[in-house]
């Protein structure tokens, strides 16, 4: 009765006390956006090595989503220019773009018929596919760092894990909405209706992003920051980059977040393997396994930041690697089974639960931290785990016994945790060079 009475208040306080939360309509928006482009793309992202094999494309799926990644490796510094340049909202809008682009493209392969696949049609749309992946790649680079300079600028410090949580939650719910789409349409319609439905609904989510507000903390519009930003040259931002990356918390953070990228090519292109070895390639079965996955990353988004708070980063950190060993062993008892059980359930639950508690839980430490630089610090979290995908996307499917990689995968993300736990408790302060200027006063906050 006491927390339904606390949790009333709080939100009568978010509804008629806009000054105790402010940008929280934009935080919900942002969120709702993201929940609708990631509703069209994630379904579709965890699927399509599935369904372009289905359609005769054999490992299209892999290399596109490889492409993906390596593009948004190479294009981070690229995209963190363009969203200084030209501010968050509207890099918001053209990164959302490229989804669309990439989702619209995949009409393509649907719509072959047997004589395009034996003529010069497919290898037309091969090209193509992997140019929209290229494209999505760039694209993805510019909206991920947008919204986590967007994000930055709604949140203060102490809204921050709230407004993190809010936002992934929101975000999260795309798993579910469209797996319960995907299992649906794929039962009902064609592959060309669900890419027809989730293009639609991708561009509704990219319009969306119109209805953001500037953002205002402690009072005053976010405007002069912003043209402070558009002020930074190109080698400016690289060079601040290339600075950031050397900073020790940076250096301990590196392989947790490359471990982010590993995992994501795990749950989007090794489980949907394992799940097909014993569904005969069952879209439906394959969509409704993908749903447990959508709700353990709800569930993560909106546990992990009070979990964070209850019992501090480190053993928040502990906890999400302790989340994907169990998603990997859950995965590789699934499949020895050899039968469509629960246990794939349970492994899909784990994998979601285990992205969200890491990604959410790192996105946070980032702005907290590099609160200044905050783009410089999204743009090396997105570079790299865009390496640790593509090295996922490209070295798998040349793999057929896959429970190697998830042993592999589940050492190098105890080492990982092991060491982003040490970011806490690190007291040296950076080097006192003027680029690094910012950072000192976090590093003192943080050895006090």
């Amino acid at each position: 009765g006491d927390t339904c009475l606390r949790g009333s208040k709080k939100m009568v306080a978010w509804l008629t006390e806009p000054r105790s939360y402010p940008n929280l309509f934009n935080v919900i928006i942002l969120g709702f956006a993201f929940l609708l482009i990631f509703t069209g793309y994630n379904t579709t992202q965890n699927l399509a090595t599935h369904l372009l094999e289905d359609e005769g494309f054999d490992k299209l799926g892999f290399y596109s989503l490889a492409t993906i990644y390596a593009v948004l490796t190479l294009g981070n510094f690229s995209a963190a220019y363009i969203v200084k340049k030209i501010g968050p909202k509207k890099s918001l809008i053209i990164g959302g773009l490229g989804y669309a682009i990439f989702i619209g493209t995949l009409l393509g392969p649907a719509s072959c018929s047997a004589e395009c696949l034996a003529s010069s049609g497919k290898t037309v749309i091969t090209a193509f596919v992997i140019l929209a992946s290229a494209i999505i790649g760039f694209g993805a680079a510019i909206l991920w760092l947008a919204q986590g300079e967007f994000a930055t600028q709604c949140a203060a410090e102490s809204l921050r894990g709230l407004y993190s949580g809010l936002f992934w939650g929101l975000f999260m719910f795309s798993q579910i909405i469209g797996n319960l789409v995907a299992a649906f349409l794929l039962d009902a319609f064609s592959n060309q209706v669900y890419f027809i439905v989730m293009l639609t609904v991708s561009l509704l989510g990219v319009g969306t992003f119109a209805f953001l507000r500037p953002p205002v903390r402690n009072g005053q519009s976010e405007q002069d920051t912003e043209e402070a930003n558009r002020t930074k040259s190109f080698k400016e931002m690289f060079r601040g980059i290339s600075y950031l990356v050397l900073d020790r918390r940076m250096l301990l953070l590196l392989p947790i977040i490359l471990t982010t990228g590993v995992v994501l090519s795990l749950y989007a292109g090794v489980f949907p393997s394992l799940v097909d070895d014993v569904t005969n390639k069952d879209s439906k079965k394959l969509a409704f396994v993908m749903l447990a996955l959508g709700v353990g990353e709800v569930v993560g988004g909106l546990s992990c930041g009070k979990i964070s708070d209850l019992v501090g980063k480190k053993k928040s950190m502990l906890i999400a690697g302790l989340l994907v060993v169990c998603a990997s062993i859950c995965s590789i008892f699934a499949h020895r089974e050899g039968s469509y059980s629960v246990l794939f359930f349970i492994a899909a639950f784990f994998w979601g639960l285990s992205d969200s508690s890491l990604q959410a839980p790192i996105m946070a430490i980032l702005g907290s931290v590099f609160t200044s630089q905050a783009i410089e610090a999204f743009a090396i979290f997105k570079l790299v785990q865009s390496i640790g995908s593509v090295i996922g996307f490209l070295v798998w499917p040349e793999v057929s016994d896959k429970y190697p990689i998830l042993y592999a995968s589940m050492a190098f993300t105890i080492i990982s945790v092991s060491l982003a736990t040490l970011v806490d408790m690190t007291p040296k302060k950076v080097k006192e060079d003027r680029l690094d200027e910012p950072f000192l006063a976090v590093t003192k906050a943080t050895s006090a």
